[in-house]
C-alpha cells in the first residue's frame, strides 16, 4: 500500500502542478487578447488620452496630489 503512495502521489502533483500551469498560460493569453486593441488604438493619432482612477477615499491625500500636478 505505501508503494501504490509513492508513485500515485506525485504523480498527481505532477498532473496538478500541469493544470496550474496551463490555465495560467490561458489566462496570459487571454489578458494579451484584451490589451491588444487597446495598444493598437494609443498609437495612431496622437491625441491626449485620459485616465480615470477610482480611489475608495474621496479626500485620499495621494489622489489630491496627483490632481493638482496635473492642473
Amino acid at each position: 500500500m505505501l508503494k501504490r503512495w509513492w508513485i500515485w502521489g506525485p504523480l498527481m502533483l505532477l498532473a496538478l502542478f500541469a493544470y496550474l500551469l496551463l490555465q495560467f498560460f490561458f489566462s496570459t493569453l487571454r489578458i494579451r487578447h484584451a490589451v491588444e486593441p487597446l495598444e493598437a488604438r494609443q498609437s495612431g493619432d496622437g491625441r491626449l488620452r485620459h485616465v480615470v482612477l477610482i480611489s475608495q477615499e474621496l479626500d485620499n491625500p495621494f489622489w489630491r496630489s496627483v490632481e493638482q500636478r496635473n492642473r
